[in-house]
Order: C-alpha cells, then sequence, then structure tokens
C-alpha cells in the first residue's frame, strides 16, 4: 500500500479501498444445543481444502429466544478430491434437499438444482457443540423437515399429558388406600 493510501487525523480515516477485498467474518455465536427452526440464506458451491467439491450452505435460526438470527454453516460433499462422485456423501445433499420447505422435487435422474431457488426455505436443524481450534462451536448435526420437528414436540406433549394422567391415578389411588386405612380402623 502507498503511503497516501490512508491517512488519520482526529476523528477522520481517508482511506483508498480499491481492489481491497474483505472476507466475510462467520460469527460464531454459541447457541445451546436443540432442535431450532430455520432459514435458508445462502448456498453455494465451493471447492474445499480437501480438494473436495460441493455445498456450503447457510441457515439461518428463525426461532425467538436465544440462538435467533445465529448463522450456521453445513457443508455437503458432492465430488471427492479425486474426482468421483461423492457416493458415500450424497445422502447429506438429498437429506437438505428433502428438509426443505417448499419441497424439492427429487428425481431419481439428473437434476439441475440452481442453488439461488433454494434461498427463503425453511427447515429444521438439530445443533450440537462441537470443537474448532480449541474453541466450542454450534455445529449442525441434522437438517430435517420442520414437520417432524412438529411431531416430536406433540409427542413429547403427549408424553408428558400421559405423565399427568398417571401422576393424577397414583393420586387417586394413594387416596383410595388412606379411605381403605380409614375402613380398616373403624372396624377394630
Amino acid at each position: 500500500m502507498a503511503k497516501e493510501a490512508a491517512k488519520l487525523t482526529k476523528g477522520v480515516v481517508e482511506v483508498n479501498l480499491k481492489g481491497v477485498e474483505a472476507k466475510e467474518r462467520r460469527t460464531r455465536l454459541v447457541i445451546p444445543e436443540g432442535t431450532y427452526n430455520a432459514v435458508v440464506v445462502q448456498a453455494n458451491t465451493k471447492k474445499f481444502n480437501s480438494g473436495s467439491k460441493g455445498v456450503v450452505w447457510v441457515f439461518e435460526v428463525t426461532d425467538t429466544g436465544k440462538g435467533k438470527g445465529a448463522r450456521l454453516y453445513y457443508n455437503t460433499v458432492l465430488i471427492d478430491a479425486d474426482g468421483d462422485v461423492a457416493t458415500n456423501n450424497l445422502w447429506a445433499f438429498r437429506g437438505v434437499l428433502q428438509a426443505l420447505k417448499p419441497a424439492v422435487k427429487i428425481s431419481d435422474s439428473m437434476m439441475k438444482i440452481p442453488l439461488e431457488k433454494m434461498l427463503k426455505r425453511t427447515c429444521a436443524l438439530e445443533v450440537v457443540d462441537g470443537e474448532y481450534e480449541g474453541k466450542v462451536r454450534s455445529e449442525i448435526s441434522d437438517v430435517f423437515n420442520q414437520k417432524l420437528m412438529q411431531e416430536e414436540e406433540d409427542e413429547l406433549d403427549d408424553d408428558f399429558e400421559d405423565e399427568e394422567e398417571e401422576d393424577e391415578l397414583e393420586e387417586e389411588d394413594e387416596e383410595e388406600d388412606e379411605d381403605e386405612i380409614d375402613l380398616d380402623e373403624d372396624e377394630l
């Protein structure tokens, strides 16, 4: 950079940024482990450091509360470093497509998928704590359809209701037992 590329005076910066590109900074917000609703905000093809190629998905958490607005990255490898189709990893890519709403019609033949049309589609994420360079960070362990998350919540609600009913029945049984004890004592 030339001497006159930047000048600093009290409260003022003069700088020439022509030809300077900034790398996108990734905010690594750690959110509690669990399931979250999310939306696709970016989907780009990328050549990874390993030499393999695939799609980097960026999801933004849409749930209210802690985690809202957190951006999480998920890589799906499509081509191995040696240039072959990554058949062992295609399931992850298919899983993302199946999770998205509105749904992506998946065929059993070659498909052309414009990634820009995946933007703003919603899904659910399973988020776990991971580690990178010695620091804890939130990572996506699974991407799935929001309907499944609702079904799971409904099952948990049913389980909770079942537990409440069991507790009520146990309390009734205890009250009946107490009545029986009272009757037995009266008979004596």
